[in-house]
């Protein structure tokens, strides 16, 4: 789809002119340490079965990532607004394009790597040779041309040997990174417990008070609570999952899709007999919530899941949401009830 964005800037105190243009692409932002963070739990498995670590490889492609947007040309004037100008052309450029023909040969190319790590990071060592095999596994040859396939889309590569240097395709990255993990050997029990900690301290970063842990009832009864959140008298109550999505889930192959109803079902129904828990047990030997009058259950995932049922059991009618919610949209959903609040108390 193009976008339409809008450029201007101010030199010397002159406002420039702005100016209307219509690009292929919109610059994005990723959080490559967010990604390490949440990803940690996958270190061990990742060097394992590659020779490098998850921290040296996403070095590398920030490191990349900043050669592409501030390419080496950049830097040779010391001029503000020489750089602004040249800065402003180079990413009007990328969102044109969405690649860069970069003649560099190898050895120039993993030298201006290395120049750039140590503004992403200075305490991750990566080798000369380490930054070579990366580099290697990023690019796309004749050999593993009979490997992309099209119902997957890919897999995908970042460097294309073209002329006397590479095209590096930066609209392969989000494709890459998805998709990461595909074929990667680690105990899936990991990954539960690491998506719940990412969720809770997101809910943190956001200013909201985090209840979690087991519950004990005054009758012994225990439940586990991976996160609720109070706003006023209504207490939102999260069951994480977290279920790999294998590459036949985008063409739906419907074993893959049953299996994956099949575990989000039994996740819903841990979700609500949580919440009728609670309304059972208003306060319990480690918990208080006598002053809470609605408890609203959901399941959150990483990903934004089909809702095959239109039945209340998957849909909470206020707010009206899918019980099965995105860690996104469950940010975005008590973001809003939470200026609800606030607008309805001023």
């Amino acid at each position: 789809m193009r976008q339409e964005i809008r450029f201007g800037h101010d030199i010397g105190g002159t406002a420039c002119a702005m100016i209307r243009v219509r690009t292929n692409y919109r610059p994005a932002v990723f959080n490559a340490r967010h990604f390490l963070n949440s990803h940690s739990f996958l270190d061990a498995p990742f060097e394992a079965q590659y020779g490098y670590s998850l921290s040296q490889f996403i070095c590398v492609i920030w490191a990349i990532a900043n050669i592409f947007n501030a390419p080496p040309p950049f830097f040779v004037t010391d001029r503000e607004e020489d750089m602004m100008r040249a800065f402003g052309s180079n990413l009007l450029n990328s969102m044109m394009r969405g690649y860069r023909h970069l003649e560099f040969s190898s050895d120039r190319l993993h030298e201006e790597i290395e120049r750039r790590l140590p503004l992403f990071s200075v305490s991750v060592t990566i080798p000369r040779e380490v930054i070579a095999t990366i580099i290697s596994s990023l690019t796309l040859t004749a050999q593993r041309q009979a490997d992309i396939a099209l119902w997957s889309g890919g897999p995908r590569f970042l460097f294309i040997p073209f002329g006397l240097g590479d095209v590096l395709d930066l609209h392969a990255l989000p494709s890459l990174l998805s998709n990461l993990f595909v074929g990667l050997a680690y105990e899936p029990q990991s990954r539960g417990p690491a998506f719940e900690e990412v969720f809770r301290s997101a809910l943190r970063s956001r200013g909201f008070t985090v209840e979690t842990g087991v519950k004990k009832a005054m009758d012994g009864s225990t439940r586990q609570l991976d996160a609720g959140v109070a706003i006023g008298d209504e207490l939102f109550l999260f069951e994480c999952v977290s279920i790999g999505r294998p590459l036949d889930y985008e063409i739906g192959k419907p074993a893959t899709i049953s299996e994956r109803n099949r575990r989000l079902e039994k996740k819903v129904s841990q979700a609500l007999t949580l919440a009728e828990f609670f309304r059972a047990n208003l306060v319990g030997t480690n918990f208080d919530f006598g002053h809470i009058r609605r408890f609203v259950p959901f399941v959150v995932s990483p990903f934004e899941e089909w809702i095959w049922d239109c039945s209340e059991r998957m849909w909470e009618q206020d707010p009206h949401q899918p019980r099965i919610l995105s860690a996104g949209e469950a940010i975005k959903m008590l973001e809003g009830r939470r200026s609800s609040l606030v607008a309805a108390g001023s």
